[in-house]
């Protein structure tokens, strides 16, 4: 069973789904004075009871705990070292120190990344909590990620905002990726707020984003021009627990969200040699950057101070902190290497699957549709057709029994726009590894 936990105004929310499928609350009051990772862990276990193998706790993080911008780069120029420069520059302008951060970025479009950071001493914090309850811990998650997901259209230029204690949280958001956030004491004026937006956005517009997207704002108003609009949630009877909404809503859109980049987590170094009690990765901010793409399954943080399990890999390519041990004498340096027993198999690529799609309903365009759908996806389809038969209801996913691996991602990518029969058998003489035939459902 997962639990959903936030921490916000000294206030402790936990969440979590039983048996019967209804979401459940709880709530407590914290002492100002007592938010040490210690004192709070043990008010999660006064909630929670104690810890179990069955029990994993999510995090939801604060705004003001994350730096959440887009990187871009000159054309052909997307190079780890040139992706570096970029993000070096974002934390020159944002006073922060690049050493100071867990941090990751991910392709969004040619020559834009998403960059997304915590300071290390931050998300040290929530892994010291998960240290302290016992509590295996399974993601770390800023829920203003998150806002993007929930919205129909994927990628849509919008703007989100949230108004809570007072504070007025900004997010502006496209290609499914947040290029600005912050939280303003004051709230901004309708002026304010549409020149932020058109100096922020990245891209010449004919037109400025039109979309506002409102998480409890209800009243939020701005120029007739704008669609303004509450966030699909539906939070009767379970008021002041939006953002827990928010999670489980996109965590149902995504089933990947646990192994993407929104986890957190999933920036912890990988487990290297300690010296000296310190964790030490190789090179440095322009020189051998780690670049995870092949691990999956456990990672575990080198660092004594938090001996936390953690429940999930990275699917997505992420550059990890460099955090460099003191200098040493060369004479005295030791090589630093990866603990590959705790190393798995390579994540599955979606664009290694090929696909072949064929039109099984007898309805013109649904297999072009379909090739548009899987591709935007980051599949690749070799092919399309009319099938042989045509006016079948279901739609038949076929796969070579050396693809079967790719069967539950796949499955869950499309399961929610196509009613599903899955196959194996397919031959493995064929050019590709799934045919998807496209029925009426």
């Amino acid at each position: 069973m997962d639990y959903v936990v936030t921490i916000s105004e000294n206030l402790l929310k936990i969440s979590f789904i039983n048996k019967e499928l209804q979401i459940k609350t709880l709530s407590k009051e914290l002492d100002s004075l007592n938010l040490d990772a210690k004192s709070v862990s043990s008010q999660i276990v006064s909630l929670i009871g104690k810890p179990s193998k069955d029990i994993s706790i999510v995090f939801l993080l604060e705004p003001q705990d994350v730096l959440l911008r887009f990187v871009t780069v000159k054309k052909s120029l997307d190079s780890a070292e040139q992706i570096m420069i970029s993000i070096k520059a974002v934390c020159e302008e944002e006073a922060v120190k690049i050493e100071d951060l867990y941090f990751s970025y991910k392709k969004l479009a040619p020559f834009v990344f998403q960059f997304a950071s915590i300071k290390q001493e931050k998300l040290n914090y929530f892994l010291e909590m998960a240290s302290f309850s016992g509590f295996e811990i399974k993601a770390i998650i800023p829920w203003i990620m998150l806002l993007p997901r929930i919205v129909s259209a994927a990628g849509e230029p919008c703007i989100f905002v949230s108004l809570a204690s007072g504070n007025q949280t900004v997010v502006l958001s496209e290609l499914s990726g947040v290029y600005f956030s912050n939280v303003f004491q004051v709230q901004k004026s309708n002026d304010e707020l549409l020149d932020l937006v058109k100096k922020l956005s990245i891209y010449e517009r004919s037109k400025p984003i039109d979309k506002i997207y409102t998480l409890n704002a209800d009243q939020f108003s701005i120029d007739p021009n704008y669609q303004v609009m509450s966030l699909p949630i539906d939070s009767k009877g379970l008021e002041g627990f939006e953002l827990h909404l928010l999670f489980y809503s996109s965590l149902q859109k995504k089933p990947d969200l646990l192994t993407t980049q929104p986890n957190f987590l999933n920036m912890l170094p990988l487990p290297v040699k300690q010296e000296s009690k310190a964790l030490v990765l190789v090179g440095g901010i322009f020189g051998a950057i780690l670049v995870v793409s092949a691990v999956v399954g456990f990672v575990y943080l080198g660092s004594k101070k938090a001996d936390v399990k953690l429940a999930q890999g990275s699917k997505d390519s992420v550059v990890l902190s460099e955090k460099t041990g003191e200098s040493t004498k060369s004479a005295d340096k030791k090589e630093t290497k990866i603990d590959e027993k705790k190393l798995v198999e390579k994540p599955l690529v979606k664009k290694d699957l090929k696909i072949r799609i064929e039109n099984g309903a007898g309805v013109s365009g649904v297999a072009a549709s379909a090739k548009v759908f899987l591709e935007k996806l980051g599949y690749t389809v070799v092919g399309i057709d009319n099938a042989k038969e045509t006016g079948r209801e279901n739609t038949l996913v076929k796969f070579k029994t050396a693809k079967l691996e790719y069967k539950d991602m796949l499955v869950s990518d499309v399961k929610d726009k196509y009613s599903l029969v899955v196959e194996d058998g397919l031959a493995d003489s064929l050019e590709y590894d799934v045919l998807i035939v496209i029925g009426l459902k």
